[in-house]
C-alpha cells in the first residue's frame, strides 16, 4: 500500500493512481489502524508527519518521497540503518526562490522603500540617490538549484558572483569559488550575502559571531534556507551596529514566527516573511507532482529513482 499525506486535489490523486500498479490511500498518517502501518511500501509527505516513532510502526516501508526539498524532521539514521529509499522535490521552487532574492536586493539598491515613504508624506524626492546591482559583488551560500537560478540572475545583471559550497562546483558566471574553510575569506568581498543552504550539522549557525567580524559593513544578508543557518541574535546585533544596512528572513528558528516575537518591530531594516520564498506560486503543486509521477513510473527500480538522497550524509 501506497500513502499519500500531501493533501492533493482530486484531478492529481487521479492522475497518481492512473500511473501506480498499488492502492495509493490519501490521508493522514494518525487515521492508520496498527495493521494499516504494517502494509505501507511508500510514503508521499512533506515530512512533519515522519517521526521516528511512527516511521518504526512502518514494518515494510521501502520509499519515503518528500514534496518539498527540506527534509530535517526525518529520522535519517533509522532510514539509513533500514536502507529506505528517500526522494525529495528540490529545484521545483529554485526559480522562485531566486526571482525572492533578486527582487528584495533590487527593491534595496533602488530605494523602493524610501520613495513609498516619500509618496505617503506627499513629498516629491528628486534628491535621493539610487545605486545599481552592476559590479556590486554577491556571495551565494550553497550551489544547489537555487543558489545557481540565484547565481545566473545575478551575473545577468553584470554583478560579481562569488559562491561557497561542500562541493567545488563551477558554474557560468560564478567568478570565484570557496570552500566552507575559507568563508571568511569571502564574506569581506560582498555586498550581499544569500543563504541558500540546506540545515546540517556542518551549516546550522553557519553565520554567527565570528564570521559576522568578516562581513562588510553597509551589506544585505538574504536568509532563503533554513532559519538555524544564522544565529539570529548575532545578526540582530550586527543589524543594530550597521554592519548590515538590511537583513531579510523569510525562514526562522521556530515556525510560525510568535505573534510577540521581537522581530516583528525590531527596526525598519528587517525584513519579514512567513517562509513563501519557494512555496507560494502557482505552479509549485504542479511541478512537485511531475517529479512524483516520474518516480511512480520508475519504483521499483530505486536507482533510476528522480532526486535521490543520500541519507548517510545527513546523519
Amino acid at each position: 500500500m501506497f500513502i499519500s499525506t500531501l493533501g492533493l486535489e482530486k484531478k492529481d490523486k487521479e492522475y497518481l493512481e492512473s500511473l501506480c500498479k498499488k492502492e495509493i490511500r490519501h490521508c493522514q498518517i494518525n487515521e492508520l489502524t496498527q495493521d494499516e502501518y504494517s502494509e505501507i511500501e511508500a510514503v508521499f509527505s512533506y515530512g512533519y508527519d515522519l517521526p521516528l516513532e511512527k516511521v518504526m510502526k512502518m514494518k515494510n516501508l521501502k520509499w519515503i518521497h518528500i514534496g518539498q526539498s527540506g527534509m530535517e524532521y526525518l529520522p535519517f539514521r533509522y532510514l539509513a540503518e533500514e536502507e529506505i529509499s528517500v526522494t525529495n522535490s528540490k529545484g521545483i521552487n529554485a526559480s522562485n526562490i531566486s526571482e525572492y532574492v533578486l527582487s528584495y536586493m533590487l527593491s534595496h539598491v533602488r530605494k523602493n522603500d524610501t520613495y513609498r515613504q516619500m509618496q505617503r508624506k506627499h513629498i516629491w524626492d528628486a534628491d535621493t540617490r539610487m545605486n545599481e546591482l552592476r559590479d556590486s559583488t554577491v556571495g551565494i551560500l550553497g550551489l544547489g538549484m537555487a543558489g545557481k537560478e540565484v547565481a545566473k540572475r545575478a551575473a545577468a545583471f553584470d554583478m560579481h558572483v562569488l559562491t561557497m559550497d561542500i562541493f567545488d562546483i563551477s558554474y557560468p558566471g560564478v567568478e570565484r569559488h570557496y570552500s566552507p574553510d575559507h568563508l571568511n575569506e569571502m564574506l569581506p568581498l560582498c555586498d550581499y550575502i544569500v543563504l541558500c543552504l540546506p540545515l546540517t550539522k556542518e551549516t546550522e549557525h553557519i553565520i554567527n559571531r565570528e564570521s559576522l567580524k568578516y562581513v562588510k559593513r553597509g551589506s544585505m544578508l538574504i536568509n532563503s534556507g533554513r532559519g538555524p543557518l544564522i544565529d539570529t541574535d548575532a545578526v540582530l546585533d550586527a543589524l543594530k551596529k550597521g554592519i548590515f544596512s538590511k537583513v531579510v528572513l523569510d525562514v526562522f528558528d521556530r515556525e510560525p514566527l510568535e505573534s510577540d516575537s521581537q522581530l516583528w518591530d525590531f527596526d525598519e531594516n528587517l525584513i519579514i516573511t512567513p517562509h513563501i520564498a519557494g512555496d507560494h506560486f502557482l505552479n509549485y503543486s504542479k511541478r512537485m507532482i511531475e517529479i512524483l509521477a516520474a518516480n511512480l513510473n520508475l519504483w521499483p527500480d530505486k536507482e533510476k529513482l528522480i532526486n535521490r538522497v543520500n541519507v548517510n550524509s545527513l546523519i
